[in-house]
């Protein structure tokens, strides 16, 4: 019983330290071009207005992803994001699903694929249908508005 109880502190630890080592942001100019680069091969080798469902399409991004990390062309900490972006965006989903950029009322800012109709913020926020915009990451600015340049509304988490 204690060995049970010293592995489970060990694991523990482990686990912990492990995620304080994944903790490193991708946040430099060098990380931010090489998600630009996987984003863009993935533009080219997934077919998105093809795809059959969403979760082939997203496994086709995983596929190239995890192989610009295995090249170092993508820094291991930047894959999530790379990720992220292929996991919210229209590739796969039915016609008329688009990015739905909302804020709440405490300036909280998120993105999900939906239809225009669904589109809605509660009391106090904002909300707007991204019509030409593939991902949520491309698709928003914040406080509710809808991006005309691509730029990046989540925080990578």
């Amino acid at each position: 019983m204690k060995r049970v109880a010293l592995m489970g502190a060990f694991l523990g630890i482990l686990l912990a330290a492990e995620a304080g080592w994944a903790s490193s942001t991708c946040t430099t100019t060098h990380d931010l071009q090489a998600v630009a680069n996987t984003r863009a091969l993935i533009k080219e080798t997934c077919d998105c207005a093809n795809a059959i469902t969403d979760g082939l399409y997203k496994k086709c991004a995983l596929t190239v992803a995890n192989d610009e990390v295995t090249a170092q062309r993508l820094p291991r900490e930047c894959r999530k994001i790379v990720i992220k972006c292929a996991a919210k965006s229209i590739c796969g989903r039915p016609i008329g699903y688009h990015p739905c950029c909302r804020t709440n009322r405490l300036g909280k800012s998120l993105c999900k694929i939906t239809t225009p109709e669904k589109c809605q913020s509660g009391p106090g926020g904002s909300h707007c249908v991204s019509l030409d915009k593939e991902s949520c990451c491309d698709a928003c600015q914040g406080n509710g508005i809808c991006s005309p340049s691509g730029a990046f509304l989540d925080s990578p988490q």
